[in-house]
């Protein structure tokens, strides 16, 4: 078992496919929680679960990257800002104005801004792989939320919280730039926890607001969403955010984020699993174009990098 998990720790592939599910997860609990729960309050819980249960296993860690953490402080504020707390208060936000079908598609423009920005910043050129993986997996991502009709495509309406989805998507995007360009040679584990501890903190203060000024979570939650809040505090933060990291790191920001459409195929699936939504023949091929975009971002070589490694062989 231990030698499984200690090769599929250097499969980017593996990391982010699981990553993805999980994430998934987090869209149809996430749909749970929203009617009942504030953005701030289902982020800080969810983030204040994961510091909890984490910290007893990555102390020497902390504890050993501590003095190269102190040498970055602004930039693990950054890391919290953007890669903790924007992202997961955003989605929740945008739910409370606008559908999650428009979320779910503003959630596949990750790939596009990560590209975009590592253009911008970094100069790196999108290879033409990556680009006809995008556009595969845009196209999926379209059709299965529009369940394969035009006309429902036609006929969205945008408001408000498609803009405040547009600003998470963008948080996250920043997060894994910031990531790549920056290189800290720190250990994935400690990197996660004082991002998430630096997230507490800086959420704490509205939190305690927010429950005093109107009700707090230990007044209005069940048992069930106690659960669900776990489930969040774990799997798709610590698990996801830790496989995702180490993948950037492995193969950078545009091939990663390619899998990130695999987020919605398993919100779907899981979604008719566990609380019986339809799962259409629409979203069966919407899922298989998207796998499709996934594979051509991992497996296909551009004509210049199979060039460049046959110089290197002869």
């Amino acid at each position: 078992m231990n030698e499984i998990i200690r090769r599929s720790w250097n499969y980017p592939s593996i990391l982010l496919i699981t990553a993805t599910l999980f994430w998934g997860g987090n869209a149809v609990v996430g749909r749970f929680l929203a009617p009942d729960l504030s953005p701030i309050t289902i982020s800080f819980i969810r983030i204040l679960f994961s510091v909890a249960v984490i910290l007893p296993f990555i102390f020497t860690p902390l504890k050993k990257e501590w003095q190269q953490v102190k040498k970055h402080i602004g930039l693990f504020f950054w890391f919290a800002v953007t890669g903790v707390i924007g992202y997961n208060i955003m989605s929740y936000w945008a739910l409370s104005y606008t559908t999650a079908i428009n979320v779910a598609i503003l959630n596949s423009l990750s790939p596009v801004f990560m590209i975009f920005l590592s253009f911008i910043i970094m100069r790196e050129y999108p290879k033409r792989n990556i680009i006809l993986a995008v556009i595969f997996s845009l196209i999926g991502i379209v059709w299965v939320m529009f369940d394969g009709s035009i006309t429902r495509l036609m006929q969205i309406e945008w408001n408000i919280g498609d803009v405040i989805m547009l600003g998470g998507v963008l948080s996250w995007a920043v997060y894994s730039i910031l990531l790549v360009r920056k290189k800290l040679n720190i250990h994935p584990l400690a990197l996660f926890g004082y991002s998430s501890i630096f997230a507490v903190i800086l959420l704490a203060p509205f939190t305690l607001y927010e429950w005093i000024k109107y009700e707090s979570v230990f007044s209005i939650a069940t048992g069930t969403q106690w659960l669900a809040l776990l489930y969040l505090g774990i799997f798709p933060s610590i698990i996801s955010f830790v496989f995702w990291n180490r993948s950037v790191f492995l193969m950078g920001p545009a091939k990663c984020s390619v899998y990130m459409n695999l987020t919605a195929i398993f919100a779907a699936i899981l979604g008719f699993i566990f609380i019986n939504e339809a799962l259409s023949f629409a979203q069966v091929i919407g899922g298989a174009l998207i796998f499709s975009g996934v594979y051509i971002a991992t497996r296909y070589k551009t004509r210049q990098e199979v060039n460049k490694k046959k110089r290197k062989i002869g």
